[in-house]
């Protein structure tokens, strides 16, 4: 039962020359202060055992560094009243959940921190105290992680759930703990299992706080099998991977997290994480996040996996925008200060663990103000778990509602993350192109639509730094009715009504929005909604454009309220593409658009012309067979775009060809995107 978790016993003098760096001097006196007194207040038994057990902790912590016996006093105080309790460690609300199985989140948790207490305070335990503590360790703890698992808990293998990394972290804790090699076999292969599906790209699919819970369960269990000398789970190539996906998925100024699904906004935590990612890989990029994160103070962990020889560096170098296309989340940045703009395009399956019906949603962020937003979750109900609340519904989010109707859910917690595998209802992110200021990926989520749209393409475009073009190639499934489209946006900041759009105003930066299809459009404002993903007391308001014949009275006798059929028999009045062109335009608080706008019509075609002193945009969204022709431009791309400026004329196409009279610009086979310049 010698558990030396990090080798802080072995390691003593290691740690206490740390605590005199000036980085951690001042810290490690307030921390100690902070133990001393902690240790000679008289303990609060009102606490829930896990609360006992993390103050447990960081004093076994002090008491090993410090071999102060007050210290080591009031570890084997905690752990008595936490023995004491013999009531089970499962959650209720868990157990109410999931009613066959015994453990979870919180038991591997208490398990995990009562091992380390004990581990680094083991010589001021009585001999009664720990054999007391070995075995609730095995039966309350181990032992019941491990015949979960045996008897099939969705966990067990569900490698791509926060779950899996922290029960499987949490027996691997007690094997390690009482010498159970079993257990310690099972919690190898399953952590291996966790760190392969994030491997590819560093990237995890549950939203980025639960990526976070995720990594840290599994360094957790690599560190303590390190201390055995088997280091291989450190060595995982995840490790030097992971902070791509870390950094790309921070919002400028590393304020938040983009949080789709069940993440919370605001607070991006994980420092510790971070920092041992530095120390594991050397990557100073790692020691940046964890400094921004942790504010140049942070916590004890961070003060154990704090490398002092790795010097951080901001990704002020690397390119700003990348997809993952593992999970299919691409991240559109201006840059890496902390007055930069992002987008966020969200794909991914509706069958992934705590997603919510958002495909091919997106959220805009400029410096330190979120223009556009994902409300966030509820708080964890038997309700939230078992029907689609509020802000799970696809009408909580940036995205397309179809007759007021949610996108596809099937059952959730798929063990891949291949997107048909869990069912017809995912949005693949592809058609990723980078050249000359250009960025341009397309959200394919019919598959999440199918009942209702034959396709549901989402085209982005982004003009660096700070435009962006939305072109929805949506097409609805004949039907002998009427389909209500909405196009939403949601905000923190108030929505005021433009001309052509609307307009989202900040303290330092605004949202000019221009649609220019449908023309002509309705709008309307929708009920604010409130969760507890923002800040206490903040709303986020909604509203919703839509095509210009979405009624149901019929306001005239000549034009019956029927688009997508006619009584008698007759061709659709509409046809079946319905088409939404948004442009998207940050500026300063008080500033003006940089471009203006006009739309582009044509048989099979819609797009927008944009211009600007010396420069002039075109772009093409194709949304029937064949070539179409407009301004200027023929193509048989499903998009194309012209820009003219004093740089040259610059091209691309996506998926076939574009040409101006007399000369071919360029073409991509079907599923590509390629671009280029004229000599």
């Amino acid at each position: 039962m010698a558990f030396d978790y990090a080798q802080v016993s072995q390691q003593r003098e290691q740690y206490l020359a740390q605590a005199q760096r000036p980085r951690w001097a001042g810290w490690w006196n307030d921390f100690l202060a902070a133990q001393q007194a902690l240790a000679a207040a008289p303990l609060d038994l009102a606490l829930p055992r896990l609360a006992l057990a993390g103050q447990a902790e960081p004093l076994a912590l002090a008491a090993a560094l410090t071999a102060d016996p007050a210290l080591g006093a009031a570890v084997a105080a905690r752990l008595t009243v936490v023995l004491d309790d013999d009531s089970p460690w499962m959650d209720p609300g868990h157990q109410r959940h999931y009613s066959e199985l015994h453990a979870d989140l919180l038991l591997a948790e208490l398990t995990k921190r009562l091992v380390t207490a004990g581990g680094w305070a083991a010589p001021w335990l009585s001999a009664d105290l720990a054999t007391r503590l070995a075995a609730a360790v095995r039966q309350r703890g181990g032992q019941v992680i491990a015949d979960d698992a045996a008897h099939g808990a969705w966990w067990a293998d569900g490698h791509n759930s926060n779950w899996c990394a922290v029960l499987q972290s949490g027996l691997g804790f007690a094997a390690l703990y009482l010498n159970e090699p079993a257990w310690r076999q099972r919690a190898t292969v399953a952590i291996t299992g966790v760190l392969d599906l994030l491997a590819p790209e560093g990237a995890g699919l549950e939203g980025c706080s639960y990526w976070v819970y995720c990594a840290r369960s599994c360094h957790d269990f690599a560190v303590a099998l390190a201390g055995t000398g088997d280091r291989h789970l450190l060595d995982h190539p995840f490790w030097s991977r992971a902070i791509e996906f870390a950094l790309h998925l921070t919002t400028p100024g590393v304020r938040g997290w983009a949080n789709f699904g069940d993440c919370g906004y605001p607070g991006v935590g994980g420092s510790h994480l971070f920092y041992a990612i530095a120390a594991l890989t050397g990557d100073g990029r790692a020691q940046w996040l964890g400094d921004q994160v942790s504010g140049g103070a942070g916590g004890w962990a961070d003060f154990l996996f704090y490398d002092p020889t790795v010097v951080a560096s901001a990704p002020s170098e690397q390119p700003g925008s990348r997809l993952f296309s593992s999970v299919h989340l691409a991240s559109l940045r201006s840059g890496w200060e902390p007055e930069a703009v992002q987008l966020v395009l969200k794909g991914g399956s509706n069958a992934w663990s705590h997603c919510h019906l958002d495909l091919n949603s997106f959220i805009l962020t400029a410096g330190g103000e979120r223009l556009a937003v994902d409300p966030g979750p509820w708080p964890y109900t038997d309700d939230y778990w078992t029907s689609v609340e509020p802000p799970q519904s696809t009408a909580w989010h940036n995205t397309l509602t179809v007759d007021g109707g949610d996108q596809r859910q099937p059952p959730r917690y798929r063990l891949s993350t291949d997107l048909a595998a869990g069912g017809e209802a995912w949005c693949a992110l592809d058609h990723w192109h980078q050249a000359g200021g250009l960025t341009v990926v397309r959200g394919d989520a019919s598959s999440a639509y199918a009942d209702t749209l034959d396709r549901f393409h989402r085209w982005v475009v982004h003009l660096a730094p700070a435009t962006f073009l939305i072109f929805d190639d949506v097409r609805v499934r004949e039907a002998r009715t009427q389909r209500h489209l909405q196009w939403l946006l949601h905000t923190l900041l108030p929505q005021e009504r433009t001309a052509d759009g609307l307009l989202v105003r900040g303290q330092q930066a605004a949202l000019h929005l221009s649609l220019l299809a449908p023309q002509p459009h309705g709008w309307k404002r929708l009920a604010d909604r409130r969760t507890t993903g923002h800040a206490e007391g903040e709303v986020v308001h909604a509203s919703a454009f839509r095509p210009a014949w979405h009624h149901i009275w019929n306001a005239s006798p000549r034009r019956p309220p029927h688009p997508h059929w006619e009584p008698a028999g007759q061709p659709s009045l509409y046809g079946a593409a319905y088409p939404f062109v948004a442009l998207l335009q940050v500026t300063a608080a008080a500033g003006e658009p940089t471009w203006r706008a006009e739309p582009v019509t044509g048989d099979g075609v819609v797009g927008a012309r944009l211009q600007a002193p010396g420069d002039e945009v075109t772009v093409l969204l194709r949304h029937r067979e064949g070539a179409v022709h407009a301004a200027g431009l023929t193509s048989s791309a499903d998009l194309a775009l012209l820009r003219r400026s004093a740089a040259g004329t610059q091209w691309l196409a996506a998926g076939g060809a574009v040409e101006l009279p007399g000369r071919a610009l360029g073409a991509a086979r079907p599923g590509d995107v390629t671009s280029g310049w004229l000599g």
